[in-house]
């Protein structure tokens, strides 16, 4: 099987259906549609039994208790059977030629063996563009260039399956979020096709991960510190390095664990230094963090 479209999905019975008739619409019909539901509360279960399952495609459907969208992903690449693998929220949802555009770009995906897959935009209902548009089209690039270059942000992103694998989020006990950068910064050798196209259409909630930021990094300690633990080292210039640091240092002081290893790099000194104003970045969180 070519693809596999990959949903974790939390309580949007409201919403997956929509997900569902735009798949049932795609021209290309070589993928699967694999949900892991997070423990959802609502009827997602019902909704999800109520679809037809001896369409066009395969639909599987896997339920686990809560512990996170980032559980689900690990769940969701071992249970794959697509060549990629296309993560496509359920509140989101596709043109219907989307599929087809995919498949029409493996060939120059697998002839590359570093290549890790293509990143493509967002877009909203109305067409505009989620963040901005790429420079350039059909060229090659990693998440740290893209970022570095002023075009990283919301983007859809499809992975060669074999290679995402290999980078699985590190699971946290009594967390349930962690930010997709932790595994975007695995992929340091591995580059990406860029698309200058939108290939999902996105409709932001009001009680989505995005609502309250602030809240939701507070409620996860670990994991942010655990993220800019690793970013120390990948700055740049004294500027960048000055705001990662202080946001480990305030993470680290937050979180009351002991399964997140403590910054020992190059930089240990200076981490240490700024310690004393760590202050200045727990104001900024905790107001309005609505924790």
């Amino acid at each position: 099987m070519l693809l596999t479209v990959f949903t974790p999905t939390y309580n949007r019975a409201n919403t997956i259906k929509r997900l569902f008739e735009s798949l049932k619409n795609q021209t290309f019909k070589d993928f699967e549609w694999l949900i892991v539901d997070d423990g959802s509360t609502d009827n997602t279960a019902e909704v999800v039994q109520g679809f037809d399952v001896h369409g066009s495609f395969p639909i599987r459907y896997i339920r686990k208790e809560n512990g996170g969208k980032h559980t689900a992903y690990n769940i969701g690449l071992e249970e794959a059977r697509g060549d990629l693998f296309f993560n496509v929220d359920s509140d989101d949802w596709l043109d219907a030629d989307c599929c087809l555009r995919i498949s029409k770009l493996v060939d120059n995906i697998v002839s590359d063996s570093d290549c890790a897959g293509l990143i493509a935009l967002k877009s909203f209902a109305d067409g505009s563009i989620i963040g901005n548009s790429f420079r350039e089209d059909r060229t090659i690039r990693t998440f740290r260039e893209l970022e570095l270059s002023g075009q990283g942000g919301e983007r859809s992103i499809v992975f060669r399956t074999s290679i995402a694998r290999r980078f699985k989020f590190p699971i946290i006990e009594g967390e349930r979020f962690m930010t997709e950068g932790v595994v975007y910064d695995e992929f340091t050798d591995c580059h990406f096709m860029i698309i200058n196209e939108s290939l999902t259409i996105c409709e932001y909630q009001s009680d989505g991960l995005s609502s309250n930021p602030k809240g939701l990094m507070l409620r996860n300690p670990g994991a942010y510190m655990l993220y800019y633990r690793k970013r120390i080292d990948m700055a740049i210039s004294l500027k960048e390095r000055v705001g990662y640091v202080l946001r480990y240092n305030f993470f680290r002081q937050q979180y009351k664990g002991n399964a997140v290893p403590n910054y020992n790099g190059k930089h240990l000194l200076f981490v240490s230094m700024l310690k004393p104003i760590n202050i200045i970045v727990a104001q900024f969180y905790k107001s309005d963090s609505g924790r």
